[in-house]
């Protein structure tokens, strides 16, 4: 498995998975690739971007015969909560006109989009989309960290570049725990119990490339961002990675059984989540009386 380097600021994903193993040899790969991930990968500075991440069985590129531009943005409307920054850069009219200049500079063939305003997509951002041959995907969040608009994660993608072939979408407290390799008695924890009050979930899309016919598993995330649930964090990543494992392989194969190459795998995500743990601390008293 490759990494793909991508134009963003590269965040990876780092879980303490002790409480729900063993995972799907799939997810194994995901976590690994994240985890080996190098300070080599291009960094750029994007207004409010968080993380992406870009993986494949087989590298994209030479799925397709070609780079795909992809990038991941995060454009939350409602940040008020963020009295750290000058209120010239919370005011959306300020990040409204930043963020669609960003979208065009950029020009991205895959974006993913994390804090989406239901709103500006469905009354500005369809419209850019629409003159510019893009298409696109929502999943709200029903329940938010904090009060404010409705919001949730998108996909977009290049109408002229990638056909669209299937496109599912699902909240993390619906999924089975055995989707991710786990034991139904996991659905009787405290961290299930938490995971099923929130709003999380994922968003894929198998796209064909055009020029090429070969396929792409794009998807976008964003895992619960409180630090006292570092296990609810870990079974929602779980829970990611295996619904990822049987879409992968019921479009190679349809008896489990990969019939031809997988398709390549485009994965986005504000994962809240740092690359390591330096330090215990009151969040993870279960790693910090290891260390």
């Amino acid at each position: 498995m490759q990494v793909f380097p991508a134009t963003a600021m590269i965040r990876p994903l780092h879980t303490h998975t002790r409480s729900v193993q063993p995972f799907p040899p799939f997810t194994n790969d995901i976590l690994e690739a994240i985890r080996n991930m190098s300070a080599s990968h291009r960094h750029l500075s994007l207004p409010a971007a968080t993380t992406l991440i870009a993986i494949a069985h087989n590298h994209p590129a030479a799925l397709t015969q070609g780079p795909i531009p992809a990038f991941h943005l995060s454009i939350r409307l409602s940040c008020s909560y963020n009295s750290y920054c000058p209120p010239k850069f919370l005011d959306w009219e300020y990040r409204r006109a930043g963020v669609l200049r960003e979208l065009a500079h950029l020009g991205g063939d895959v974006v993913g989009l994390q804090e989406c305003d239901l709103d500006f997509f469905n009354e500005e951002l369809k419209d850019w989309m629409a003159l510019r041959g893009i298409r696109g995907q929502f999943l709200e969040r029903p329940v938010g960290p904090v009060p404010g608009p409705s919001e949730g994660i998108a996909l977009l993608w290049q109408d002229a570049v990638f056909e669209v072939v299937e496109v599912r979408q699902e909240l993390y407290s619906r999924m089975d725990p055995r989707v991710a390799g786990l034991p139904s008695e996991v659905a009787g924890t405290r961290a299930w119990s938490k995971l099923q009050e929130m709003g999380e979930g994922l968003l894929m899309a198998l796209l064909r490339h055009r020029p090429s016919g070969r396929l792409i598993l794009a998807a976008v995330t964003h895992l619960f961002w409180n630090p006292a649930f570092p296990d609810v964090k870990v079974l929602q990543a779980a829970l990611m990675c295996g619904y990822l494992s049987a879409f992968t392989r019921e479009a190679a194969g349809t008896d489990g059984v990969l019939h031809g190459p997988p398709p390549g795998l485009l994965l986005f995500g504000d994962f809240n989540s740092l690359a390591c743990k330096y330090l215990p601390d009151k969040f993870d008293p279960v790693v910090g009386a290891a260390e």
